[in-house]
């Protein structure tokens, strides 16, 4: 993997929790602006709070517009097929508007604001959340209540014009209830915002909001129940879930929630009841058919979770699921239960249909497929498999651990060891210890070596010990084992692109460029995102800063990750990292990454740890 000869310029503070600045020369090119303004002339039934509610709501919308006519200009947006209201809801869910300027003299209102978005990422959310049917109801039905709102506002202001003395009383206090409303709908808006950014503290302070504003709002009641339950506090989804359905006895999924909070805590029964009550009241809710499959798995009745877990699976294919259940999870957790059961070939069969359907995210899959392939002592498979997992999450030890097993059951010790000591060496890198992780890569080039001195003719050998003398910065031994693995297998596009790497840190640019082309052409995912700009520190720290200003917490903390496996000593990364988990409440993970920040000479670390009384070796 690439790295930079001399890191960006990251000044780290915590003034208020986390403030982070980027050297000025880094470009936000990608991103891209969208500014309006409204003018609201106030009738004499119009308070400061309608006023500003009205415009906002219709700003929001001129701006919306915009932002959905330049998406569906773009070539990633218009593969999706959609229409421009589509694109536009499924808008309203991603971005957030920022109000640059109000103004009001007691006749008009005056209100500017601005989006601001990078089209690639919202062009993956839009994609994320198009697959996804139930978040595209919620914001479709969200959109909806909005604009019966907004009409009926619009009907009762003209009434007011024309209302007799005894009427406009009435009418007037609908229409300030009507606006209040419509203000709770945009907050619910903001808070789904925050929700399917992970920022799940953010979305609660909306509901929050949104609840105060209407206390008669069942769908506010829902999501913030939803929130507290991503965040743990089962119990107090529960109480929100109760609000809901005294609001409205039909809300099948305020059911469905409350249930899954009991399912949760582990309570099974109750949670059984309430996916029987949103069943009863939504037949075709596959999701709740899957949870209660679960529920019943939870305590050992398999007839009924079996039952659950094939109706789930008949909505789904049959496609009259209310709600879009993602297709590979009933097959998953079905798979599940036949491995309880030591059902190998049935626990198989499922897994491999839930890769299938949807192979980028059935991570764990894999994980429990290449389990049941090392009890069935088919040991390729259980490599293939765990090859998979590591691809898609690099970072779990215990796969190349088991991995390593599997290779011993081969013969390949080689193979085995290697996977051990360069794991082992990757983790010490990680911690800072280079001269204990430099220790484990050497080993492993002696196993390698030995390998070698085996089968001369071993590419795993060569182009593993290739990768060893790239993590220990000895680019030319680098060079020369890549190119023995390409002389040994010419269609290897990986070595084409580790060799280019290797090149590139020795300066020699072109020759560099030139493999990681051939690598691409030849397949290799990392060769294509490094010709993307995906594979720099300065990409991802960029993508990190962003995240963070528009506080998308675990998406900033996913690039920032990112940008310390290319540059694992990059101090100021760890610092970075370190502050954002501190905003999300994570002490754990932030003493972690503060703690190595202050080792790799962090001056705000070391401050932070202080301040705090946490001790850190130097």
């Amino acid at each position: 993997m690439e790295t930079l000869t001399k890191y960006p310029k990251l000044v780290v503070s915590s003034i208020a929790l986390v403030i982070f600045f980027i050297m000025a020369n880094l470009s936000f090119a990608n991103l891209v602006t969208f500014e309006e303004e409204y003018t609201y002339q106030a009738s004499e039934y119009d308070s400061k709070f309608s006023c500003k509610a009205l415009a906002l709501e219709q700003l929001k919308r001129l701006l919306l517009e915009k932002l959905g006519t330049y998406l569906e200009s773009q070539t990633e947006v218009r593969n999706f097929r959609l229409t421009k209201d589509q694109i536009v809801v499924l808008s309203a869910g991603i971005v957030k508007t920022e109000i640059i300027d109000e103004r009001w003299d007691g006749v008009v209102f005056y209100l500017k604001a601005k989006i601001q978005a990078d089209p690639g990422e919202i062009a993956k959310s839009i994609e994320s959340l198009h697959q996804d049917r139930q978040k595209t109801r919620e914001l479709e039905k969200i959109k909806k209540q909005a604009d019966e709102l907004l009409k009926e506002a619009e009907r009762l202001r003209n009434e007011l014009k024309v209302a007799g003395a005894g009427k406009s009383e009435r009418a007037r206090k609908d229409y300030d209830e009507t606006v209040k409303r419509l203000s709770a709908v945009d907050l619910v808006t903001i808070g789904t915002s925050f929700y399917l950014s992970a920022s799940y503290k953010d979305a609660i302070d909306a509901f929050d909001k949104a609840i105060k504003l209407d206390r008669q709002y069942a769908e506010a009641y829902l999501h913030r129940a939803m929130a507290y339950d991503m965040l743990g506090q089962s119990w107090q989804g529960i109480k929100d879930s109760d609000k809901a359905i005294e609001l409205n006895r039909k809300f099948g999924m305020a059911y469905f929630v409350r249930g899954v909070c009991y399912y949760g805590l582990k309570k099974y029964p109750p949670a059984i009841s309430n996916f029987d009550k949103a069943i009863g009241l939504e037949p075709n809710f596959a999701g709740a058919y899957n949870m209660r499959g679960l529920a019943y798995r939870g305590f050992g009745n398999y007839e009924q979770a079996f039952m659950n877990f094939d109706k789930a699976i008949e909505a789904i294919e049959l496609r009259t699921d209310s709600h879009s259940l993602p297709r590979h999870l009933p097959f998953y957790n079905r798979g599940l239960a036949f491995m309880d059961l030591d059902d190998k070939q049935k626990a198989i069969r499922d897994f491999s249909k839930a890769i299938e359907l949807n192979p980028k995210v059935a991570l764990e899959a894999y994980d429990y497929r290449s389990l049941i392939y090392l009890a069935l002592g088919k040991w390729q498979e259980a490599i293939g498999d765990l090859d998979m997992y590591i691809k898609l999450n690099p970072k779990n030890s215990n796969i190349y651990i088991r991995r390593s097993f599997a290779y011993i059951a081969l013969g390949d010790m080689t193979q085995a060891s290697w996977d051990a000591y360069t794991r082992l060496g990757d983790l010490r890198r990680a911690k800072g210890d280079w001269d204990k992780a430099s220790e484990s890569y050497r080993q492993a080039i002696r196993d390698c070596d030995k390998g070698i001195e085996l089968n001369p003719k071993s590419v795993s050998s060569y182009y593993n010990r290739g990768l060893c003398y790239l993590n220990l910065k000895d680019y030319r031994q680098a060079i020369e084992d890549f190119n023995k693995t390409i002389e040994l297998n010419p269609k290897k596009g990986d070595a084409y692109h580790n060799l280019g790497l290797a090149y590139r840190r020795l300066g020699d640019h072109q020759e560099g460029n030139k493999n990681i082309q051939i690598a691409a052409k030849l397949g290799s995912s990392e060769a294509q995102k490094f010709l993307n700009g995906e594979l720099s520190v300065d990409y991802w720290l960029k993508k990190g800063t962003e995240y963070l200003g528009s506080k998308k917490y675990k998406d900033a903390i996913t690039a920032i990750s990112k940008a310390i496996e290319l540059a694992p000593d990059f101090g100021e990364a760890y610092a970075m990292r370190g502050f954002t988990y501190v905003t999300i409440g994570d002490k754990e993970k932030a003493r972690e990454d503060l703690k190595t920040a202050a080792k790799l000479g962090v001056e705000q670390a070391q401050d932070a740890l202080k301040s705090a009384g946490v001790k850190w070796e130097p």
